[in-house]
């Protein structure tokens, strides 16, 4: 393989693409778009093996379960008319569980690396953490300000941690145990559009306008800062490894760069819209990259 290569192009969807998330075993990948659809694909023949319509306004995110069986995905419910999350098996399209009655926006929903908790972040402000099995649960983070939308949240890679990213420019760090913040990382000064732990250490990666910052997640302290786009980055994704990490956003770019150093190992241009999702493959092998034109575009990694 060759690091950069297109490999091939996914047409499915007929709007703009907001997520993309790959099954841990890598052979799916599921999208969310402004469509109202979440498509569930093979990423060996590019067939789309189903289609998951329960919306009435876009799906802005969209999670693979650890075990590959589940996938949550949120929009405003066409049924109810509010925001909520859906919990569906991945391959019948079979409705197991809902969440939530959100004021606003759900930006981004996050499984615990167990399967058994769902972390949400919405743009009404809070966090909101249920139980798989039971459905219970609810608000265990809320923003002081208002609206204070929650673009993101991620789970340590032990669930020991939770880490929720806003427009505040706040980048929050919880105890899962009780969820009591015990790091708020304020440095950023712009919307913090993305933020992800990395998978092996207790680091944490997040994006601020042009740049994006590596930072200890327990300590605070700042590690790398990276300065190679030149507009607003909203997406960002660690590889498997934790080497390396793959952001993109405005500039039309995918870029590649070490973790540790934060030196430039290579950039992507085949895009030809902004860029609003990046997921890289669980085996490493492919990053997939989604935005504007409604394209999915899947590249070698290495």
């Amino acid at each position: 393989m060759s690091l950069g290569m297109l490999s091939y192009t996914y047409y499915g969807h007929s709007d703009k693409v907001l997520d993309i998330a790959w099954s841990p075993d890598s052979k799916y990948i599921a999208s969310g778009s402004v469509d109202q659809t979440v498509q569930v694909w093979n990423v060996t023949d590019r067939n789309a093996i189903f289609t998951y319509r329960s919306y009435v306004s876009e799906v802005g995110t969209v999670a693979w379960s650890p075990d590959s069986s589940r996938i949550a995905s949120a929009g405003l419910h066409e049924a109810a008319q509010v925001n909520l999350v859906d919990i569906w098996d991945a391959f019948t399209g079979t409705n197991i569980k809902t969440y939530g009655d959100f004021r606003g926006e759900v930006g981004e929903v996050a499984w615990s690396p167990n399967g058994k908790r769902i972390a949400i972040g919405s743009w009404d402000g809070t966090v909101q953490v249920y139980d798989i099995i039971t459905g219970t649960g609810g608000t265990v983070y809320a923003s002081e300000t208002n609206p204070g939308y929650v673009y993101a949240v991620a789970w340590s890679f032990d669930g020991k941690y939770l880490v929720s990213a806003s427009d505040e420019g706040r980048v929050t760090v919880h105890e899962s145990e009780n969820w009591k913040p015990i790091r708020e990382y304020s440095s950023h000064s712009f919307v913090v559009f993305d933020a992800k732990w990395s998978p092996d250490q207790y680091r944490i990666a997040s994006c601020d306008g042009t740049a994006v910052q590596i930072w200890d997640a327990l300590t605070g302290d700042p590690l790398v800062t990276y300065r190679g786009h030149v507009h607003t980055v909203h997406a960002l994704v660690w590889s498997p490894d934790g080497k390396r990490i793959a952001s993109a956003g405005n500039d039309k770019t995918i870029q590649i760069w070490d973790a540790t150093t934060g030196n430039h190992v290579f950039t992507y241009q085949g895009e030809i819209s902004w860029l609003s999702a990046l997921a890289w493959s669980p085996d490493g092998r492919y990053i997939a990259s989604a935005g504007e034109n409604g394209t999915i575009q899947v590249w070698q990694a290495r």
